[in-house]
């Protein structure tokens, strides 16, 4: 992003308003050319250089063929730094919660009693309803998934 792009608004939920304060904790990282920031960003600096002129065309024509993204949201950058990039981590994303279960993942209602012949099994009723397990949702789904069917098996 440019210059005009960091100081628009918090880029995330707590920080300063214009974000310096986070490039000056080094939250965000500021170069002064392409080439300086894709060297601080580990990034190709040819790679950068074509991305950028990829970014600067979508927006000259209105429409992004990379990504798709709207008009309005296709803002032109300075063509000269300062530059700034944001170090971004993948993490896995889940709402956990919904109706509580017993472990024989039977749904319980809300005075906590069996309600007969339900099952749930994942994240619906999770066992870690208040913990963001981080990748604990496959291994649940799985192990709640084989004692429902076979606690569904069961019924008569």
């Amino acid at each position: 992003m440019d210059e005009k792009g960091l100081t628009q608004a918090p880029l995330a939920q707590g920080w300063s308003q214009d974000n310096l304060a986070e490039v000056a904790a080094g939250k965000i990282i500021k170069a002064d050319s392409l080439e300086a920031l894709a060297q601080a960003i580990k990034l190709d600096p040819a790679d950068l250089e074509d991305q950028f002129a990829d970014y600067q065309s979508f927006c000259q024509d209105g429409w992004d063929s990379q990504f798709g993204r709207r008009p309005q949201n296709l803002l032109p950058l300075e063509e000269n730094g300062p530059y700034y990039a944001i170090p971004l981590t993948p993490v896995l994303e889940a709402t956990l919660g919904g109706p509580r279960r017993n472990t024989a993942c039977q749904v319980l209602d809300t005075k906590g009693e069996i309600i007969p012949r339900l099952y749930s099994a994942g994240s619906l009723g999770s066992f870690f309803p208040n913990l963001f397990p981080q990748g604990a949702d496959l291994s649940e789904a799985v192990i709640t998934g084989q004692i429902a069917g076979v606690n569904a098996l069961k019924n008569k």
